[in-house]
């Protein structure tokens, strides 16, 4: 969804009236958990398992979704209570609140206040309640709170300027310095394209694409900065968990010798009978039940913005 502008993303997000409630929460392969390497499903207790040996753990969302929320709380507090989280980073803070969050924390504010601390209802992303229950688990754990994302300005400046907008240490350490093969990068602007329902944007897709690398660069950075001997989670739409573009690959490249581990958290569609043929690009993938029965028409939504 963050591939729309921020005004048609905001106004898509709607939260049914509970989890209990969402659309086929009955389909068979709800809570069906497949390591994607070999295709074999495992239980909760063994993609935990899997989870705890990771110095890195992304962990995905499709983010108008609850019950990914829920599931994220879930893993963050088994997580903590191993005893060594040290940061939970999200997607959903622009760094530039970092000061806010920290000032709120050390001065004994919990999770729920962190909303107000922060302008929350600004940033576009649901209800606080969703997240809330995350940053929570993180809290009680002693972890630090991240906010990880570049913000606005940032992604004015590199709509204008390139990378030369940003700090040149972050551009070389995290790879942005290294042209894209001219191949991946065709197919990037091809797949932006898609995402903003086949419009040629002017010409900007070209730096949405490095919007993104950047902002994939900085999820990553941030929360590798601020996890030392323990573990870092990362809160984050499945798009940048992909482990082969996303910010696993950058946490890769910044600490080549650790473990990071990817989880996809997808809804099921009401024809599948069985796990889908598919390529999913995270180490593991969750199915769960939907937000909505029907795919919202973003494209009809974003052309009516256009018009």
């Amino acid at each position: 969804m963050r591939g729309l502008s921020v005004a048609v993303a905001t106004a898509l997000i709607a939260a049914p009236a509970s989890a209990e409630e969402l659309p086929l929460a009955d389909h068979p392969l709800v809570d069906t958990i497949v390591r994607v390497e070999d295709g074999a499903t495992v239980d909760r207790e063994a993609l935990r398992a899997a989870l705890a040996d990771a110095k890195f753990v992304v962990l995905g969302e499709k983010h108008d979704n609850p019950r990914h929320h829920a599931i994220q709380a879930e893993l963050v507090e088994d997580l903590g209570r191993r005893g060594d989280l040290e940061a939970v980073a999200f997607e959903m803070l622009p760094r530039d609140s970092q000061l806010d969050v920290t000032a709120h924390v050390q001065g004994g504010g919990d999770a729920a206040g962190l909303a107000d601390a922060v302008g929350w209802g600004e940033l576009g992303w649901g209800p606080w309640t969703w997240y809330g229950p995350i940053a929570d688990a993180a809290l009680r754990h002693d972890a630090t709170l991240v906010a990880a994302d570049i913000g606005r300005e940032d992604a004015r400046a590199i709509y204008r300027d390139g990378f030369d907008a940003l700090d040149a240490e972050f551009v070389a350490r995290t790879g942005l310095d290294r042209p894209l093969d001219p191949a991946d990068r065709e197919a990037r602007v091809a797949a932006m394209v898609e995402a903003h329902c086949g419009h040629d944007l002017g010409g900007m897709a070209d730096a949405m694409v490095d919007v993104q690398r950047a902002r994939d660069a900085m999820l990553a950075d941030r929360l590798a900065r601020l996890t030392d001997d323990g573990r870092g989670v990362l809160i984050t739409g499945n798009g940048h968990a992909v482990t082969d573009t996303g910010a696993p690959a950058v946490l890769e490249r910044l600490h080549p010798d650790a473990t990071t581990l990817s989880l996809g958290l997808k809804e099921v569609q009401p024809d599948w009978a069985d796990v889908p043929e598919h390529d999913f690009a995270h180490d593991y993938v969750w199915f769960t039940p939907r937000a909505k029965a029907v795919d919202y028409d973003y494209c009809e939504r974003f052309n009516e913005n256009r018009g």
